[in-house]
């Protein structure tokens, strides 16, 4: 299934929406009025006739947690607004930001550390449309346990 939610459905926190920074308070009133949950990249805009999309993304999701309140962080600044570690001195709620290669296109992409051990398996928050460890689409706010390999890249 490509997009996993459909009219009429219960949903169960935040969906991923592509360049869109939602708070849940908001999401909850655009999902209660007829707004498209859900964005992914390439969508087209809507009609003048049809409400906006509806969710949050990466960065948006990593800046909302990091309080930043002026508007929202991309993954070219976060590495300005935060301090380059070493992975062991990850904490909980420390952003990583990884710069993904898919179909010979880079494709940058930021979750929150949420715990584990760097040398084998963490825990990770993310805003997104597909899950790191078995690809399948998720399209949402999720957490989940990683491979270390998370980490390697960039912190």
């Amino acid at each position: 299934m490509w997009w996993p939610f459909s009219i009429g459905d219960n949903l169960r926190g935040v969906a991923y929406a592509y360049g869109y920074n939602d708070t849940i308070l908001a999401f909850s009133n655009k999902a209660a009025n007829g707004y498209v949950i859900g964005k992914k990249i390439g969508d087209q805009p809507l009609s003048a006739d049809h409400p906006d999309y509806a969710g949050i993304d990466s960065c948006a999701f990593v800046s909302n947690i990091s309080g930043v309140t002026n508007g929202r962080w991309g993954t070219a600044t976060i590495p300005d607004n935060c301090v380059s570690i070493e992975s062991k001195d990850l904490k909980p709620g420390d952003p990583i930001v990884r710069e993904d290669f898919r179909n010979g296109e880079l494709h940058p992409h930021v979750v929150v550390f949420a715990g584990g051990d760097v040398n084998s398996s963490i825990d990770i928050y993310q805003a997104s449309a597909w899950s790191y460890e078995s690809g399948t689409h998720v399209r949402r706010v999720v957490c989940e346990s990683v491979s270390s390999r998370v980490v390697k890249e960039k912190v």
